[in-house]
């Protein structure tokens, strides 16, 4: 039996309570979404782009705050992962947009997840790099806090598998025929620095040019 300290810790946990995915927009959620959740998309695009603008929008109405736009060290590859903290109540799809200047691109691609509520975005980090080992950098997270991180990078180089780091649960993995974008989550019980981490292989003669990034809820 639980003690009311482990009572209290469990009942601050934010646990997944669905995913969508779609190459192109809009993702339709499977089911009506619940009030008061947190909604979490990472839009992905593989093309080089000059003046890169990205959006992110639903049928609930909810506002959605983005992170800024993540390229990777090649510059072959484009994301941004936007956040909904107290959503609304119903079915819901939501639609992600990215243009060059005033031109709207294709090929884009949109994972969206949906968490148990959080009281408020706390912090950030992100890294890019090149190599089989990707680390976002850390950021300070208080006691009970809940992490997102994830992964994005150029499928052209042959990447064929991603995998959570230590304490991670994957969340949403994307790509064919090889992963080009993987999602993950924890919840801390100790304050500390975190970092998102993965890793991943390629195929004989690839390379994995790689956007990290991690996020704290609180």
């Amino acid at each position: 039996m639980l003690n009311r300290r482990q009572e209290e810790r469990l009942n601050k946990m934010a646990t997944l309570v669905q995913t969508g995915f779609a190459s192109g927009s809009p993702v339709i959620f499977d089911n009506d979404n619940l009030a008061g959740n947190l909604l979490l998309v990472l839009v992905y695009v593989e093309k080089q782009i000059a003046d890169p603008v990205f959006t992110c929008e639903d049928d609930l109405g909810n506002t959605y705050i983005g992170l800024g736009i993540r390229i990777s060290d090649d510059g072959n590859s484009y994301g941004e992962l936007f956040y909904s903290i107290g959503i609304a109540a119903g079915t819901n799809a939501i639609r992600a947009h990215v243009l060059d200047g005033t031109t709207e691109l294709t090929g884009i691609r949109v994972m969206c997840h949906e968490f148990s509520a959080v009281n408020s975005f706390s912090d950030n980090n992100f890294a890019s790099g090149t190599g089989l080992s990707q680390n976002s950098g850390t950021v300070s997270a208080p006691a009970d806090a809940f992490l997102f991180g994830y992964q994005f990078s150029n499928l052209t180089r042959g990447q064929t598998a991603i995998f959570t780091g230590t304490d991670w649960t994957e969340a949403l993995l994307f790509g064919s025929p090889g992963p080009n974008g993987f999602t993950q989550y924890r919840n801390v019980t100790a304050a500390g620095d975190y970092a998102s981490v993965t890793t991943s292989t390629v195929g004989k003669g690839g390379s994995c040019h790689w956007v990290e990034e991690v996020v704290v809820f609180v």
